[in-house]
């Protein structure tokens, strides 16, 4: 069961002090709650502590999780990628992009929008003019990985295929 604890400052509330001053109160995700003084805590196992403990490291692991996720969202797009790689050979401007592409600029600087948001690109602006570089280089390395894994992809299919024939 999910565990919410929640402390009550009884001594700033009604100006109780004492053992009363510290209430703690249980919530299970079923509805159940129980109150009790501080003191009455030892009727609390540890071990369901350890288990929120474990709750709270869960959802704090998922959140990174969930960061890494959205910037693999940033990458699931060819236009994307495609422009980090031309990024790779340096900085360019969104109108270079332009005449590469054929696309109009509001959906370039949508597509690069999207790469800063995620933290792989950054850019400066000089006069109206609008610059990207890459913000992480290294991210190539991840890409060249993602290419050996085609790759590798590609090699198994051929093989199956191609054992198919044979039969």
């Amino acid at each position: 069961n999910y565990l919410t604890i929640i402390y009550e400052d009884y001594s700033r509330l009604c100006g109780f002090y004492g053992d009363a001053a510290l209430s703690v109160t249980l919530q299970y995700s079923v509805g159940f709650f129980l109150s009790a003084p501080a003191s009455c805590l030892m009727y609390v196992h540890l071990h369901m502590f350890a288990r929120m403990r474990k709750e709270i490291m869960k959802s704090e692991e998922m959140r990174f999780y969930s960061r890494r996720s959205e910037t693999l969202k940033a990458l699931a797009n060819p236009y994307r990628i495609w422009m980090l790689e031309k990024l790779a050979e340096g900085e360019l401007c969104v109108c270079e992009f332009n005449k590469a592409l054929d696309l109009d600029y509001s959906t370039i600087s949508r597509h690069l929008s999207v790469l800063r948001k995620a933290g792989i690109v950054e850019y400066r602006k000089n006069g109206k003019q609008v610059y990207y570089s890459l913000r992480t280089p290294c991210i190539l390395g991840f890409l060249s990985c993602f290419d050996e894994v085609i790759r590798m992809n590609i090699k198994q299919e051929t093989e199956y295929l191609n054992s198919r024939e044979s039969v």
